[in-house]
Parts: C-alpha cells; sequence; structure tokens
C-alpha cells in the first residue's frame, strides 16, 4: 500500500475496490478512481474531486445507479479484510450523517433532535490487536429515521423495529466475513445485544 514514505492512492483504490460488482465494468473502473481521488482530496466536494465537468457527471452517473449500493461497493474491500491473518478487534459506533436543516433531500429522515434531516451509519472498524493500527472496515449498516407517528400501544411498540438491532444486523454481518470469533467472544456479543434491545 505504501511506497516509502509515499502513500500510493492507485494501488490501493484498486486493493480496495477492484472487483466490486456494480452490473457493468464500466462503472467498476470508475469505483476504483472515484476512490483514489477521495482518497487524495478527502474534505473536497465531488465537483471539486471530478476536476472536469464530464468527471462529474461520471460520478454522479455512477452514485446514481442502483447497484452502487453501500454493501456492493464495499464488498472488496471486506473481502480483503476477511483474507488478513492474525487477531483483530471490531470497534463499533454510530455516525450522524447530517445534512442540514434546509436541503430537501429525498430518502432523508430526521438527525438530532429532529430539525435536521439525514440518516444513521452505523459502522465496525477492525485494528490490528498488536499494533493498534486501523486495518479496515469490517462492516456497516445505514439506517433512516421515519418521521414519529403519534402514540403507540404496548403492542405497537413491541412489534417497531428499535435502532439498538443495528447492533444485531452489524453483527451478522461482520459475521459473515469474520467467523473465527472466540466462543466467549460471541457470547458477551450476544448478551450485551440482547440487554441494549431490552433497553431500547
Amino acid at each position: 500500500m505504501n511506497r516509502g514514505n509515499v502513500f500510493d492512492m492507485q494501488k490501493w483504490s484498486a486493493d480496495n475496490f477492484e472487483g466490486c460488482d456494480l452490473g457493468d465494468a464500466r462503472r467498476s473502473r470508475r469505483l476504483v478512481k472515484l476512490a483514489g481521488q477521495v482518497a487524495n482530496r478527502p474534505s473536497a466536494s465531488l465537483p471539486k474531486i471530478g476536476e472536469t465537468w464530464g468527471g462529474v457527471k461520471g460520478i454522479y452517473r455512477l452514485l446514481d445507479r442502483p447497484e452502487a449500493t453501500l454493501s456492493s461497493v464495499t464488498e472488496a474491500h471486506r473481502r480483503r479484510g476477511a483474507r488478513a491473518k492474525g487477531r483483530f478487534l471490531i470497534t463499533s459506533d454510530t455516525t450522524h450523517i447530517d445534512f442540514g436543516k434546509q436541503r430537501q433531500i429525498k430518502g432523508a429522515g430526521p438527525i438530532g433532535r429532529g430539525k435536521s434531516k439525514g440518516f444513521l451509519l452505523h459502522s465496525a472498524l477492525r485494528f490490528d490487536a498488536q499494533t493498534r493500527v486501523l486495518a479496515g472496515l469490517a462492516g456497516q449498516v445505514a439506517h433512516v429515521r421515519r418521521q414519529k407517528r403519534g402514540k403507540q400501544n404496548d403492542l405497537q411498540r413491541l412489534k417497531r423495529w428499535r435502532e439498538s438491532e443495528m447492533w444485531i444486523e452489524l453483527f451478522e454481518q461482520v459475521g459473515t466475513y469474520f467467523g473465527d470469533f472466540s466462543e466467549q467472544a460471541m457470547e458477551m456479543s450476544s448478551y450485551l445485544i440482547d440487554r441494549l434491545v431490552e433497553r431500547s
């Protein structure tokens, strides 16, 4: 990934995004190129990352495709991580992706106190247990909150989906790629998830 102290963006983007199934080889190549562009300018807007009008249109066409999902664009990266040897620590938390109060974005839901729009992104990061260096992404679950709908009775509250269940979804997703958990870790994780669901 690195040549001396120089970060090789092309190799990194190819290693982590080449081979993602987006239904068309051209989209897969565009994804690899986009990953390298974002790595080069992580704080830049998409128009600046695309550099030219043709480049910007190519990015938006890719992101607008139904095949370009959170799961599909991270598939190659997670497969690569699953082949890595060693002992890893999986840490997870939720990030609020906030688009602000003014922007009207289709598909976004209430964030924070309900005034802003956006979605929740629950991520699991993989750290090398020995070096404590970030080794990559182990899994991600996205969730859009719905607007509150009046009062619910006990049966409705019992049946409703809870945000704490994102932990379960993420744990199952991580287990698909990194299934070699110790028995103690499995028991502890199951216990903690059960307590989260009970308290939500």
